[in-house]
């Protein structure tokens, strides 16, 4: 860098941010999967930075089934900043959360409800975890 070059930055603040990344509550709930099925089904979340969003792709793997997938649900936010997020439709993407508390909930609700609930057993199943 030149010895005279000046920064136009300005007072740029560069703070933590003090709200969990919605990638980051999901990675903490595939592990938790995980240790749940003892390895059998394991949550996976992925990320893709599209420009000016980042979306979030949560799915159920097997190992033992060849790593098969079945993606659960997607989320998308903007890179800026990680809230509001928007959930995946049949249409695109509806916003559906303006900050973390809101996310949590309406995770929570995804990940306990009897179809995920049922999906798993199916896959545990599959994959000779589950008794006759």
């Amino acid at each position: 860098m030149a010895a005279n070059a000046q920064g136009l930055w300005g007072q740029l603040e560069v703070e933590q941010i003090k709200e969990r990344l919605p990638v980051d509550i999901l990675r903490e709930q595939a592990q938790l999967l995980e240790t749940k099925t003892r390895g059998v089904v394991r949550g996976r979340a992925s990320s893709l930075l599209q420009r000016e969003a980042v979306l979030l792709s949560f799915y159920l793997e097997v190992p033992t089934l060849d790593d098969y997938r079945y993606l659960l649900f997607e989320v998308l936010h903007a890179v800026k900043e990680p809230y509001p997020i928007s959930k995946s439709t049949n249409v695109g993407f509806a916003p559906f959360a303006t900050k973390e508390s809101e996310f949590v909930a309406w995770l929570g609700q995804q990940l306990s409800s009897p179809e995920t609930h049922r999906t798993i057993r199916g896959l545990m199943a599959h994959a000779g975890a589950l008794a006759s």
